[in-house]
């Protein structure tokens, strides 16, 4: 049995190399963003679209503590190496590139605990979101869980 403590530290980086997604947009229980992701797969499989297996995106717009399950929203969908020239109707492009607070967890039940230290920190060191939602990205390989979560940062200020 792995006692180790997971220690999740806010940090600031820089993506060179982005981080390219294909997704849908979606309204309804967060509790079933799996289900969403999989109707997202299974669309861009019956329109013959490559993605990369076992890597995922959400972004989650509302406070699931105060928005009915029904009417909340969310953007869910696969992570790709190149999009393609055109997307099927009804899906957008999300590209993920430039400054970023960053955290990351290994314990799905530590998601509140990670966003709260992202805020904090953002807080503490007078940091800027360009947008209030974070991306979520979930990776699976190798029996190995992770969940990565960037805000993208404001261009800092000369």
């Amino acid at each position: 049995m792995n006692t180790a403590v997971e220690r999740m530290e806010p940090k600031i980086l820089t993506l060179h190399r982005p981080i390219m997604s294909i997704c849908k947009y979606f309204v309804g229980d967060y509790v079933r963003s799996q289900h969403y992701v999989q109707e997202v797969q299974r669309q861009l499989i019956a329109h013959e679209m490559q993605f990369l297996n076992m890597a995922v995106i959400g972004v989650y717009y509302d406070d699931p503590r105060t928005v009915p399950a029904a009417q909340q929203r969310s953007l869910q969908g696969v992570l790709v190496e190149k999009l393609p020239a055109k997307l099927p109707e009804g899906f957008e492009a999300l590209v993920l590139e430039g400054r970023f607070l960053h955290i990351r967890t290994t314990d799905p039940q530590k998601l509140g605990l990670a966003y709260h230290e992202l805020i904090e920190y953002a807080l503490a060191n007078n940091l800027k979101f360009a947008s209030p939602e974070g991306k979520q990205i979930a990776t699976f390989s190798d029996n190995n869980f992770a969940i990565d979560i960037y805000f993208e940062l404001l261009p800092e200020e000369a």
